[in-house]
Protein backbone atom coordinates (compact mmCIF):
# COMPACT_ATOMS: atom_id res chain seq x y z
CA UNK A 1 0.00 0.00 0.00
CA UNK A 2 1.08 3.67 -0.84
CA UNK A 3 2.28 5.25 2.32
CA UNK A 4 0.55 8.98 2.67
CA UNK A 5 2.58 12.31 4.00
CA UNK A 6 1.50 15.40 5.23
CA UNK A 7 1.98 18.73 3.78
CA UNK A 8 4.17 19.92 6.74
CA UNK A 9 6.11 16.42 6.52
CA UNK A 10 6.76 17.39 2.95
CA UNK A 11 8.06 20.43 3.11
CA UNK A 12 10.06 19.83 6.07
CA UNK A 13 12.03 16.91 4.44
CA UNK A 14 12.75 19.58 1.20
CA UNK A 15 13.81 22.82 3.31
CA UNK A 16 15.70 20.36 5.06
CA UNK A 17 17.98 18.94 2.04
CA UNK A 18 17.70 22.88 0.33
CA UNK A 19 19.81 23.54 4.25
CA UNK A 20 16.42 26.40 4.83
CA UNK A 21 16.12 24.88 8.07
CA UNK A 22 19.08 25.62 10.54
CA UNK A 23 21.71 28.27 8.82
CA UNK A 24 25.30 26.87 9.30
CA UNK A 25 24.93 23.34 8.59
CA UNK A 26 26.95 21.97 5.65
CA UNK A 27 29.22 23.69 3.67
CA UNK A 28 29.77 25.24 -0.26
CA UNK A 29 30.21 21.92 -1.95
CA UNK A 30 27.86 19.89 0.08
CA UNK A 31 25.16 22.78 -0.43
CA UNK A 32 25.73 22.71 -4.05
CA UNK A 33 25.71 19.06 -4.09
CA UNK A 34 22.55 18.60 -2.11
CA UNK A 35 20.70 21.09 -4.33
CA UNK A 36 21.57 19.74 -7.48
CA UNK A 37 23.23 22.52 -8.43
CA UNK A 38 23.11 26.70 -7.56
CA UNK A 39 21.48 28.70 -10.59
CA UNK A 40 23.79 31.41 -11.46
CA UNK A 41 22.66 33.09 -14.83
CA UNK A 42 23.03 35.80 -12.51
CA UNK A 43 26.13 35.57 -10.01
CA UNK A 44 25.40 37.88 -7.09
CA UNK A 45 21.65 35.64 -6.65
CA UNK A 46 24.08 32.65 -6.63
CA UNK A 47 26.10 34.03 -4.09
CA UNK A 48 23.08 35.20 -2.07
CA UNK A 49 21.40 31.58 -2.36
CA UNK A 50 24.66 30.76 -0.64
CA UNK A 51 24.23 33.38 1.86
CA UNK A 52 20.87 32.14 2.55
CA UNK A 53 21.78 28.57 3.88
CA UNK A 54 25.15 29.12 5.75
CA UNK A 55 25.70 31.00 8.54
CA UNK A 56 28.66 34.18 8.14
CA UNK A 57 29.50 33.10 4.75
CA UNK A 58 31.43 35.61 2.79
CA UNK A 59 31.29 36.66 -1.13
CA UNK A 60 35.22 35.86 -0.49
CA UNK A 61 34.90 32.38 0.60
CA UNK A 62 32.41 31.54 -2.77
CA UNK A 63 34.66 33.30 -5.07
CA UNK A 64 37.74 31.66 -3.62
CA UNK A 65 35.48 27.73 -3.98
CA UNK A 66 35.08 28.72 -7.66
CA UNK A 67 38.16 30.51 -8.86
CA UNK A 68 41.28 29.78 -6.57
CA UNK A 69 40.48 26.55 -4.73
CA UNK A 70 38.11 25.24 -7.85
CA UNK A 71 35.94 23.03 -5.31
CA UNK A 72 32.92 24.50 -7.49
CA UNK A 73 32.85 25.01 -11.06
CA UNK A 74 30.08 27.02 -13.02
CA UNK A 75 28.66 25.75 -15.99
CA UNK A 76 25.80 25.37 -18.34
CA UNK A 77 23.50 22.03 -17.49
CA UNK A 78 19.74 21.83 -17.04
CA UNK A 79 17.74 23.50 -19.18
CA UNK A 80 20.48 24.88 -21.16
CA UNK A 81 20.97 27.20 -17.72
CA UNK A 82 24.18 28.30 -15.54
CA UNK A 83 24.27 26.25 -12.47
CA UNK A 84 27.47 26.38 -9.55
CA UNK A 85 27.87 22.80 -9.10
CA UNK A 86 30.50 20.70 -6.68
CA UNK A 87 33.52 20.64 -9.55
CA UNK A 88 33.50 16.03 -8.47
CA UNK A 89 30.23 16.50 -9.75
CA UNK A 90 30.95 18.02 -12.93
CA UNK A 91 31.13 14.76 -15.22
CA UNK A 92 27.92 13.30 -13.53
CA UNK A 93 25.93 16.29 -14.88
CA UNK A 94 27.71 17.02 -18.13
CA UNK A 95 26.86 13.87 -19.65
CA UNK A 96 23.76 13.55 -18.23
CA UNK A 97 22.46 16.77 -19.84
CA UNK A 98 25.47 16.45 -22.99
CA UNK A 99 23.03 14.72 -25.79
CA UNK A 100 19.69 16.57 -25.32
CA UNK A 101 21.79 19.91 -25.16
CA UNK A 102 23.74 18.81 -28.10
CA UNK A 103 20.90 18.29 -29.76
CA UNK A 104 19.01 21.29 -29.45
CA UNK A 105 22.06 23.31 -30.18
CA UNK A 106 22.90 21.47 -33.82
CA UNK A 107 19.18 22.09 -34.50
CA UNK A 108 19.76 25.99 -34.28
CA UNK A 109 22.98 25.53 -35.91
CA UNK A 110 21.47 23.10 -38.47
CA UNK A 111 19.60 25.99 -40.04
CA UNK A 112 22.97 27.46 -41.40
CA UNK A 113 23.69 24.46 -43.11
CA UNK A 114 26.51 23.95 -39.72
CA UNK A 115 27.07 20.12 -39.55
CA UNK A 116 28.82 17.96 -36.97
CA UNK A 117 31.85 17.95 -38.35
CA UNK A 118 31.85 21.73 -38.54
CA UNK A 119 31.17 22.26 -34.93
CA UNK A 120 33.83 19.96 -34.13
CA UNK A 121 36.06 22.16 -35.61
CA UNK A 122 34.98 25.19 -34.04
CA UNK A 123 35.41 23.37 -30.65
CA UNK A 124 39.11 22.38 -31.57
CA UNK A 125 39.72 26.34 -32.65
CA UNK A 126 37.98 27.34 -29.15
CA UNK A 127 40.20 25.14 -27.22
CA UNK A 128 43.06 26.33 -28.96
CA UNK A 129 42.61 29.90 -28.64
CA UNK A 130 42.01 29.62 -24.41
CA UNK A 131 45.82 27.51 -24.71
CA UNK A 132 47.32 30.53 -22.85
CA UNK A 133 44.20 30.36 -20.65
CA UNK A 134 40.83 32.36 -20.05
CA UNK A 135 39.39 34.52 -22.89
CA UNK A 136 36.21 36.39 -22.94
CA UNK A 137 33.55 36.29 -25.24
CA UNK A 138 35.00 39.30 -27.34
CA UNK A 139 38.42 38.14 -26.99
CA UNK A 140 37.42 34.64 -28.53
CA UNK A 141 35.44 35.78 -31.56
CA UNK A 142 38.31 37.98 -32.33
CA UNK A 143 40.31 34.69 -32.48
CA UNK A 144 37.85 32.63 -34.33
CA UNK A 145 35.81 34.74 -36.32
CA UNK A 146 38.23 35.32 -39.27
CA UNK A 147 39.15 31.74 -39.57
CA UNK A 148 35.59 30.68 -40.05
CA UNK A 149 33.77 29.94 -42.68
CA UNK A 150 30.81 31.95 -43.89
CA UNK A 151 28.15 30.35 -42.68
CA UNK A 152 29.78 29.56 -39.33
CA UNK A 153 30.25 33.14 -39.21
CA UNK A 154 26.90 34.31 -40.23
CA UNK A 155 25.65 32.14 -37.06
CA UNK A 156 28.42 33.48 -35.12
CA UNK A 157 27.29 37.14 -35.51
CA UNK A 158 23.28 35.93 -34.61
CA UNK A 159 23.48 33.58 -31.38
CA UNK A 160 24.55 35.12 -27.89
CA UNK A 161 26.84 32.35 -26.87
CA UNK A 162 28.33 30.77 -29.54
CA UNK A 163 30.62 28.63 -27.36
CA UNK A 164 27.86 26.64 -25.94
CA UNK A 165 28.41 23.22 -28.01
CA UNK A 166 32.13 23.04 -26.25
CA UNK A 167 30.84 23.54 -23.04
CA UNK A 168 27.73 21.43 -23.26
CA UNK A 169 30.47 18.63 -24.44
CA UNK A 170 32.71 19.55 -21.25
CA UNK A 171 35.51 21.19 -23.07
CA UNK A 172 35.16 24.64 -21.69
CA UNK A 173 33.23 26.27 -18.63
CA UNK A 174 32.92 29.67 -17.24
CA UNK A 175 35.70 31.24 -14.99
CA UNK A 176 36.03 33.87 -13.22
CA UNK A 177 34.52 37.30 -14.37
CA UNK A 178 36.73 40.23 -15.99
CA UNK A 179 34.57 42.70 -15.04
CA UNK A 180 30.77 42.38 -16.01
CA UNK A 181 31.98 40.09 -18.63
CA UNK A 182 32.13 36.32 -18.32
CA UNK A 183 35.81 34.58 -19.13
CA UNK A 184 35.96 31.12 -20.81
CA UNK A 185 38.41 28.87 -19.99
CA UNK A 186 39.40 25.28 -21.03
CA UNK A 187 38.09 22.31 -18.19
CA UNK A 188 41.79 20.18 -18.87
CA UNK A 189 43.39 23.35 -17.31
CA UNK A 190 40.76 24.57 -14.72
CA UNK A 191 39.73 21.15 -13.00
CA UNK A 192 41.51 17.94 -11.30
CA UNK A 193 41.61 15.08 -13.32
CA UNK A 194 37.73 13.18 -13.17
CA UNK A 195 37.21 9.87 -13.86
CA UNK A 196 35.06 8.98 -16.40
CA UNK A 197 31.44 8.12 -16.61
CA UNK A 198 29.26 6.71 -19.02
CA UNK A 199 25.47 8.45 -20.26
CA UNK A 200 23.38 6.26 -18.44
CA UNK A 201 25.12 6.08 -15.36
CA UNK A 202 25.17 9.50 -15.21
CA UNK A 203 21.36 10.08 -16.22
CA UNK A 204 20.82 7.58 -13.34
CA UNK A 205 22.98 9.42 -10.40
CA UNK A 206 20.90 12.48 -11.67
CA UNK A 207 17.93 11.09 -11.18
CA UNK A 208 18.48 10.18 -7.61
CA UNK A 209 19.97 13.84 -6.70
CA UNK A 210 17.26 15.10 -7.77
CA UNK A 211 14.63 13.04 -6.21
CA UNK A 212 16.63 13.16 -2.88
CA UNK A 213 16.43 16.94 -2.92
CA UNK A 214 13.05 17.47 -4.19
CA UNK A 215 11.42 14.42 -2.94
CA UNK A 216 8.72 13.19 -3.14
CA UNK A 217 8.06 14.80 -6.72
CA UNK A 218 6.92 13.04 -9.96
CA UNK A 219 8.58 12.15 -13.29
CA UNK A 220 6.76 15.03 -14.68
CA UNK A 221 8.18 17.36 -11.82
CA UNK A 222 12.07 15.79 -12.74
CA UNK A 223 11.10 16.21 -16.18
CA UNK A 224 10.54 19.57 -15.83
CA UNK A 225 13.56 20.55 -13.97
CA UNK A 226 15.77 18.67 -15.97
CA UNK A 227 14.63 19.48 -19.24
CA UNK A 228 14.03 16.23 -20.27
CA UNK A 229 11.27 14.70 -22.26
CA UNK A 230 8.54 12.59 -19.82
CA UNK A 231 9.43 9.13 -21.85
CA UNK A 232 13.17 9.83 -22.03
CA UNK A 233 12.79 10.19 -17.33
CA UNK A 234 10.36 7.00 -17.89
CA UNK A 235 13.37 5.30 -19.27
CA UNK A 236 16.11 6.60 -16.57
CA UNK A 237 13.57 5.80 -13.53
CA UNK A 238 12.93 1.85 -15.45
CA UNK A 239 16.28 1.60 -14.62
CA UNK A 240 16.79 2.33 -11.12
CA UNK A 241 12.95 1.43 -10.06
CA UNK A 242 13.88 -1.00 -6.72
CA UNK A 243 15.71 2.23 -5.28
CA UNK A 244 12.52 4.27 -5.10
CA UNK A 245 9.00 3.97 -3.05
CA UNK A 246 5.92 5.41 -4.35
CA UNK A 247 3.90 7.74 -1.89
CA UNK A 248 0.62 9.79 -1.64
CA UNK A 249 1.20 13.64 -0.22
CA UNK A 250 -0.53 16.41 -1.21
CA UNK A 251 -3.21 14.60 -2.51
CA UNK A 252 -0.62 13.68 -5.43
CA UNK A 253 1.25 10.82 -5.98
CA UNK A 254 5.25 10.82 -6.64
CA UNK A 255 8.57 8.69 -5.60
CA UNK A 256 10.90 8.80 -2.85
CA UNK A 257 14.03 7.20 -2.99
CA UNK A 258 13.24 4.28 -0.06
CA UNK A 259 16.41 5.17 1.75
CA UNK A 260 14.59 8.67 2.75
CA UNK A 261 11.10 7.01 4.01
CA UNK A 262 12.81 6.93 7.21
CA UNK A 263 13.69 10.71 7.33
CA UNK A 264 10.77 11.57 5.75
CA UNK A 265 8.51 9.69 8.40
CA UNK A 266 9.32 11.55 11.33
CA UNK A 267 10.13 15.34 10.06
CA UNK A 268 8.74 18.28 11.67
CA UNK A 269 8.35 22.20 10.52
CA UNK A 270 10.22 24.32 12.24
CA UNK A 271 7.49 27.02 13.26
CA UNK A 272 8.41 30.01 11.79
CA UNK A 273 11.50 29.59 9.99
CA UNK A 274 11.98 32.50 7.61
CA UNK A 275 14.38 32.73 4.27
CA UNK A 276 15.28 35.54 2.05
CA UNK A 277 15.83 34.09 -1.38
CA UNK A 278 17.33 35.19 -4.49
CA UNK A 279 15.92 35.00 -8.04
CA UNK A 280 15.99 31.57 -9.54
CA UNK A 281 16.67 30.07 -6.37
CA UNK A 282 16.60 25.99 -6.67
CA UNK A 283 13.99 25.48 -3.65
CA UNK A 284 11.11 27.40 -6.09
CA UNK A 285 12.48 25.64 -9.47
CA UNK A 286 11.87 22.11 -8.64
CA UNK A 287 8.85 21.26 -9.31
CA UNK A 288 6.07 21.46 -12.65
CA UNK A 289 3.24 22.85 -10.11
CA UNK A 290 3.57 25.20 -7.48
CA UNK A 291 0.69 25.36 -5.46
CA UNK A 292 2.02 23.59 -2.43
CA UNK A 293 4.90 26.98 -2.41
CA UNK A 294 1.90 29.57 -3.17
CA UNK A 295 -1.81 30.20 -3.32
CA UNK A 296 -2.10 30.51 -7.30
CA UNK A 297 -3.59 34.16 -7.05
CA UNK A 298 0.23 35.51 -6.07
CA UNK A 299 1.34 33.42 -9.00
CA UNK A 300 2.32 35.94 -11.39
CA UNK A 301 4.05 38.02 -9.14
CA UNK A 302 6.60 35.20 -8.43
CA UNK A 303 6.84 33.47 -11.60
CA UNK A 304 6.89 36.17 -14.53
CA UNK A 305 6.60 36.72 -18.19
CA UNK A 306 9.59 35.41 -20.04
CA UNK A 307 11.21 33.60 -17.29
CA UNK A 308 11.81 36.16 -15.40
CA UNK A 309 11.63 35.56 -11.29
CA UNK A 310 11.14 37.23 -8.17
CA UNK A 311 13.55 37.15 -4.75
CA UNK A 312 10.98 35.49 -2.47
CA UNK A 313 10.53 35.55 1.46
CA UNK A 314 9.72 32.13 2.26
CA UNK A 315 8.33 30.99 5.84
CA UNK A 316 7.50 27.61 6.71
CA UNK A 317 8.56 26.51 3.23
CA UNK A 318 5.85 28.34 1.91
CA UNK A 319 6.42 32.04 -0.17
CA UNK A 320 4.54 34.56 1.75
CA UNK A 321 5.52 37.78 -0.14
CA UNK A 322 8.72 39.29 -2.73
CA UNK A 323 11.43 41.27 -2.09
CA UNK A 324 12.93 43.71 -4.31
CA UNK A 325 16.76 45.80 -4.67
CA UNK A 326 17.83 48.98 -5.75
CA UNK A 327 21.85 49.87 -5.14
CA UNK A 328 21.72 53.93 -4.76
CA UNK A 329 25.19 55.90 -4.31
CA UNK A 330 25.43 55.54 -0.28
CA UNK A 331 23.40 52.13 0.01
CA UNK A 332 20.50 49.61 -1.31
CA UNK A 333 16.77 49.90 -1.09
CA UNK A 334 15.13 46.67 -0.60
CA UNK A 335 11.14 46.78 -1.54
CA UNK A 336 9.34 44.13 0.60
CA UNK A 337 5.65 43.27 -0.60
CA UNK A 338 3.85 40.79 1.85
CA UNK A 339 0.87 38.52 -0.19
CA UNK A 340 -1.05 38.78 3.75
CA UNK A 341 -0.96 40.93 7.00
CA UNK A 342 1.31 39.19 9.40
CA UNK A 343 2.09 39.77 12.70
CA UNK A 344 5.07 42.08 13.80
CA UNK A 345 7.45 39.69 14.96
CA UNK A 346 7.08 37.94 11.61
CA UNK A 347 8.07 41.27 10.15
CA UNK A 348 11.12 41.70 12.86
CA UNK A 349 12.22 37.99 11.48
CA UNK A 350 12.54 39.87 7.49
CA UNK A 351 14.50 42.84 8.93
CA UNK A 352 16.91 40.40 11.04
CA UNK A 353 17.09 38.58 7.56
CA UNK A 354 18.16 42.30 5.71
CA UNK A 355 20.53 43.06 8.78
CA UNK A 356 22.17 39.85 7.78
CA UNK A 357 21.73 40.20 4.12
CA UNK A 358 23.54 43.70 5.10
CA UNK A 359 26.90 42.26 6.39
CA UNK A 360 26.94 39.94 3.73
CA UNK A 361 27.05 42.80 1.04
CA UNK A 362 28.98 44.64 2.90
CA UNK A 363 26.60 47.46 1.93
CA UNK A 364 24.31 49.44 4.42
CA UNK A 365 20.21 48.58 3.33
CA UNK A 366 17.25 50.45 4.09
CA UNK A 367 14.39 48.77 4.20
CA UNK A 368 10.72 49.58 2.67
CA UNK A 369 7.48 47.86 3.10
CA UNK A 370 4.92 48.30 0.30
CA UNK A 371 1.50 47.25 2.38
Amino acid sequence: MDKVFTTSQVSAFRLKRHHLTEKGEGNLVQIAGDVCGVQAQVMNSAYTAFWARIKNISKNAISSALNVRHTLVRTMLMRQTVHIIPSADFLIYINANKKRNMDRAMRIMSAFCIKQKEMEKLNLLILEALADGPLSKTELTKLIMPVAKKNMQEWMGRVWNMFKSAIFEGLVCYAQNKGNEALFVRVDRWLPHLEAISEDKAKQIMLRNYFKSYGPASLVDFSKWSGNLVTESENIMRAVKDEFHEVNYDGKKGFILTEDLNELTPVKLLKNSLRLLPVFDSYILGHAGKDHLLNLKNYKKVYRNQGRISPVILLDGRIIGIWSHKKKSKNYIIEIELFDKFPKFILRKIEKEIERLESFWEYPCEIKFNR
